[in-house]
């Protein structure tokens, strides 16, 4: 999972402020879900937010939706942040850890 924050994180200070002032934020909710525990992790930011047409994913972000949903057994989800900027929210389930 750090692996995973840590890209995120990366990305949306390069790409998403690109070299301007903003903010990015980590947020993480523990919850009871359908299945059980869930952990949400949320990173966001305030910046230029998702391109209009639709991107090829880099390798930095295959490897981390490949990592969030084959070994973590989570989903991941990118999506346009209310007031500008972009959304990467992170789904686990904690079922039986």
């Amino acid at each position: 999972m750090a692996l995973v924050i840590n890209e995120l994180v990366t990305n949306a200070v390069e790409h998403g402020l690109e070299g301007r002032a903003g903010t990015v934020w980590l947020l993480a909710d523990r919850s009871e879900g359908d299945d059980g525990e869930e952990l949400t992790v949320t990173i966001a930011d305030d910046g230029v937010g998702l391109p209009q047409t639709p991107h090829v994913e880099g390798l930095g972000l295959q490897i981390v939706r490949t990592l969030v949903t084959s070994e973590l057994g989570g989903s991941i989800a990118w999506e346009r942040r209310e007031g500008g900027g972009t959304e990467v929210k992170i789904r686990l389930s904690l079922a039986g850890k």
